[in-house]
């Protein structure tokens, strides 16, 4: 086995030592190693060779995907008639943009300090939020 194929093994024991937590899908260390350890490791590595790793709908890591075409792709869903969102990762998002101008803007408009306070939080505070919801049901 070549050093490359022995990433993922060794990847899998550093993240099971360090007791890592399941992933969004759920699947934990008991689950791989009681569906077979080496056959989840062959898959991850065909995937990662085959760079099939990324769900089709994922736009922050695939090659030739961007934000525009997340938005894009969420626009196109709403006209479809869709009105549920299941999963937006914006964790880093907020890191990106500086605070001191919008908040400027909302103290032009909002003078109520009990008002203008929350947004400030909200704007440097990390919040994580899971829930489930059904993945591409149309509006009901």
């Amino acid at each position: 086995m070549s050093n490359w194929e022995d990433i993922p093994r060794h990847a899998y024991a550093l993240a099971k030592a360090n007791g890592g937590a399941p992933g969004v899908d759920g699947e934990g260390f008991a689950d791989i190693e009681s569906g077979g350890l080496e056959e989840w490791l062959n898959g991850l590595r065909k995937d990662l060779h085959d760079k099939t790793y990324l769900e089709p709908n994922a736009y922050g890591y695939g090659p030739g995907k961007s934000a525009q075409d997340a938005i894009q792709k969420v626009d196109e869903l709403l006209r479809a008639g869709y009105t549920d969102i299941v999963d937006a990762d914006l964790s880093k998002y907020f890191d990106t943009i500086p605070h001191s101008e919008p908040m400027q803007c909302v103290a032009r408009r909002i003078v109520d300090g009990q008002v203008a306070h929350p947004i400030k939080m909200w704007l440097q505070v990390p919040v994580e939020e899971r829930e489930a919801a059904a993945n591409g049901r149309k509006g009901e």
